[in-house]
C-alpha cells in the first residue's frame, strides 16, 4: 500500500461510533449466531426420512394382507401425521431463514455504516 492510499484509509477511519449502533450490531450478531433455521431443516429431513420408511412399511403390509387389515386407519394416521410434521418443519425453517436473511442484511448495513474496526488503526 502506498503512502497516499494509507493516509486516505486512515482518514476514513471512524472517530466516534454511537453506542446504540454498537449495541444493535452486537445483538444482531448474537441472534444470527444461533441459526435456528438449520435445526428446523434438520428436523424436517429426519421427519421426511421417517415418513418414507413408514410409508413403505405401511404400503407393503397393506398390500400383502388378504383382507382389510386392522392397522389400516391407525397406520394411515401415523404416516399422515409424520408427513404433516415434516411439512410444518419445512415451513418453520423457511420462515426462520427469511428472518435470518433480514437480520443479516441489517447487520451488513450497520457494519458498512460503522466503518473499519478500530483495532486496524
Amino acid at each position: 500500500m502506498n503512502a497516499a492510499a494509507e493516509r486516505a484509509f486512515v482518514a476514513a477511519a471512524p472517530t466516534e461510533v454511537p453506542a446504540a449502533l454498537v449495541e444493535e450490531i452486537d445483538r444482531l450478531r448474537v441472534d444470527l449466531r444461533e441459526r435456528r433455521s438449520v435445526d428446523r431443516f434438520a428436523h424436517a429431513w429426519g421427519a421426511t426420512l421417517a415418513f418414507l420408511v413408514l410409508l413403505g412399511c405401511f404400503v407393503k403390509l397393506a398390500h400383502d394382507s388378504a383382507g382389510h387389515p386392522l392397522f389400516l386407519w391407525p397406520g394411515a394416521l401415523l404416516v399422515l401425521s409424520v408427513a404433516l410434521y415434516a411439512a410444518q418443519e419445512v415451513r418453520r425453517g423457511v420462515g426462520l431463514l427469511a428472518s435470518e436473511r433480514r437480520l443479516l442484511r441489517r447487520l451488513r448495513e450497520l457494519e458498512g455504516r460503522q466503518g473499519p474496526p478500530r483495532e486496524l488503526f
